[in-house]
């Protein structure tokens, strides 16, 4: 009979990190043409293709880093899983990792190391590509026309 070894290893295992370093970085067309990460649109338009934690990850990121050199912080990734509420651990396939994965795959940050130690996350993203918005229902369709419309005039 296999037994199982239920005990914690001392050390964590290879390529465990326990924080990451965020920094919030401006680029100068994102910020003349995007939206700004804390802003309705992101909350509005990017929902449902970020999902709602990634969503609460930005806006944490944004809040955490607002008042610190360089807009960076280093925050430990078990908490951040606390914090959205999230359940499971920090190792790789976690649900936080997921989070993370989810903001580099849709362009709202950007991993600075090979290791993932390192994250840049863009303080505005671009406005939701057109491939995204053939997801939409007709409503939200309407409103996004409405939401660029509004910006463009204001």
């Amino acid at each position: 009979m296999p037994t199982t070894d239920l005990t914690r290893p001392a050390e964590p295992p290879p390529g465990w990190i326990d924080h990451l370093a965020v920094r919030i970085v401006e680029d100068p067309l994102r910020v003349r043409h995007g939206h700004p990460i804390s802003s309705e649109y992101v909350e509005t338009f990017w929902l449902s293709h970020l999902g709602p934690s990634a969503i609460c990850l930005l806006r944490l990121f944004d809040r955490t880093t607002r008042h610190q050199p360089d807009h960076q912080a280093t925050i430990p990734i078990p908490e951040l899983g606390t914090i959205l509420g999230t359940p499971g651990g920090s190792g790789r396939n976690s649900t936080i990792w997921r989070r993370l994965d989810r903001l580099v795959r849709f362009g709202a940050a950007r991993w600075d190391t090979v290791d993932q130690t390192r994250l840049s996350v863009w303080s505005h993203l671009d406005t939701v590509p057109r491939r995204l918005q053939q997801r939409w229902p007709d409503w939200l369709v309407e409103a996004h026309v409405q939401a660029i419309s509004d910006r463009q005039a204001g």
